[in-house]
């Protein structure tokens, strides 16, 4: 990235972006330019076609690297969150019920993974639900299963829990097979369990930190493996969320993620601006941070994961790779093989994220294997907006996952994609204007070295 402050370079390049046709009558601005180019920025547009560069090993990924197998044990869960996607607050999404995995599907999933994963270098099984603690003795056998049948490889397990059901002999198990755990917890008593409710109505919050506090004096070095995932809602009180993550003397020893629940803030331009205002302020503190105005220990967490996307977007800013006629935006994984999502039912997504309802994310099935042509349509998404991506600034830089678009659930059009791309776009501008500050204050935009 280039940011000019010679004031007429600025004018000559403005321009140039204004009336490209005469700018380039001017010898001032050609010579510029072609200084600009050698160092690789401001190069011809050569983009003559969109495919993603996965695309032609699409067959062989699926047969030989599917990397992350996330299995559905149960689709019962013990809580009743107010914004859970399975609340059946969302027409879009299943809602709970009393399905849950048979070993023998549980059996056909693991093997699938395994015969399909010669080439990946290592085995990695998620449990996922519901709350997948309700089915712990399901989960053992697999966990079994699979070392029973992995030789020479490193084996990762994951689970995703809210915690109510994670007593001290349960993490102790989880612990010993190497389990990466994740509990939900969402700040405070009060922050928490406004939402996260058990199916009676009462609230979540003590029964789980009283498991944390136990597990905490059996296994005190252990206990720091334990991850949170924090959810913010329009009604959340962020900085008292963050105030328990940063000072509780059971929390604060623990990475936290941070998620928000965007559909919940409604048309509500109220609620969109006390929700906003309130990370904003977060982002002023990591800016002040930034420079030597607070102790970073004043920055939340929250804001620092957030901001870290600033600087990878940097990172990909100070990249001059030429440019080829054949290029795709960031965003699609390979579906199906970075991750193979496997419900209850044996049918196949690519990830626990998209909506289990929509034909449309469904891959395939245990019995018939994975659709081909289905993970190209995912994967390849560009193709969607290809005559508006070719000729696209920030084609390098715009991440567009086809989980993220909203559409009626039989195809993404391209008017359904162009509401991510304007929201792409402003990111990004946000983004340049904001780098672009930091570099004309001297900032070294370098988190690292400033962390």
């Amino acid at each position: 990235m280039i940011t000019l402050k010679d004031a007429e370079e600025y004018a000559q390049f403005s321009r140039l972006s204004a009336n490209e046709n005469a700018a380039l009558k001017n010898e001032g601005i050609v010579k510029n330019l072609e200084k600009y180019q050698q160092m690789g920025y401001l190069q011809e547009n050569c983009v003559t076609r969109i495919e993603h560069p996965e695309v032609p090993y699409l067959e062989y990924y699926l047969q030989n690297r599917i990397q992350y197998l996330i299995l559905q044990v149960t689709q019962q869960c013990n809580l009743r969150c107010g914004y859970c996607i399975y609340s059946g607050a969302y027409p879009h999404q299943r809602t709970h019920s009393v399905q849950k995995v048979t070993w023998e599907t549980a059996k056909e999933a693991l093997d699938y993974y395994l015969e399909h994963s010669t080439d990946a270098s290592r085995v990695t099984v998620g449990f996922y639900g519901g709350e997948p603690l309700l089915a712990l003795g399901l989960i053992k056998r697999c966990v079994q299963y699979v070392k029973d049948h992995v030789k020479g490889k490193k084996i990762a397990f994951h689970i995703t829990t809210n915690g109510t059901l994670l007593d001290p002999e349960t993490f102790a198990y989880l612990n010993e097979q190497g389990f990466q755990i994740l509990i939900s917890l969402d700040g405070g008593k009060t922050e928490h369990d406004r939402n996260r409710r058990f199916v009676d109505g009462t609230g979540s919050f003590d029964v789980i930190m009283n498991n944390i506090r136990r597990i905490r004096e059996l296994y005190p070095e252990d206990v720091k493996t334990i991850m949170f995932n924090a959810v913010m809602t329009p009604q959340s009180d962020l900085s008292c969320m963050m105030e328990t993550f940063r000072t509780d003397e059971v929390l604060s020893d623990h990475h936290v993620m941070f998620n928000d629940v965007a559909d919940a803030l409604g048309d509500d331009p109220e609620a969109h601006e006390r929700f906003w205002s309130l990370r904003r302020f977060e982002y002023l503190k990591f800016y002040l941070a930034l420079g030597n105005k607070l102790p970073w220990s004043a920055v939340s967490p929250m804001a620092e994961r957030a901001l870290s996307n600033l600087y990878t977007t940097y990172e990909q800013m100070q990249g001059r790779e030429q440019m080829t006629s054949c290029m795709h935006h960031n965003g699609p994984c390979v579906a199906g093989s970075a991750r193979l999502f496997v419900t209850t039912n044996g049918d196949l997504y690519p990830c626990q994220n998209v909506s289990e309802l929509y034909d449309y994310f469904r891959i395939g099935n245990l019995r018939d294997g994975i659709d081909v042509e289905k993970v190209r349509r995912l994967v390849n998404n560009g193709i969607i907006t290809e005559n508006r991506c070719i000729d696209c600034w920030k084609l390098r830089l715009c991440s567009i996952c086809s989980q993220n678009i909203k559409f009626g659930g039989k195809t993404i059009t391209e008017d359904d994609k162009m509401v991510n791309c304007r929201q792409q776009e402003g990111l990004l501008l946000d983004y340049l204007m904001t780098i672009a500050i930091l570099r004309d204050l001297d900032y070294e935009m370098d988190y690292g070295a400033k962390r």
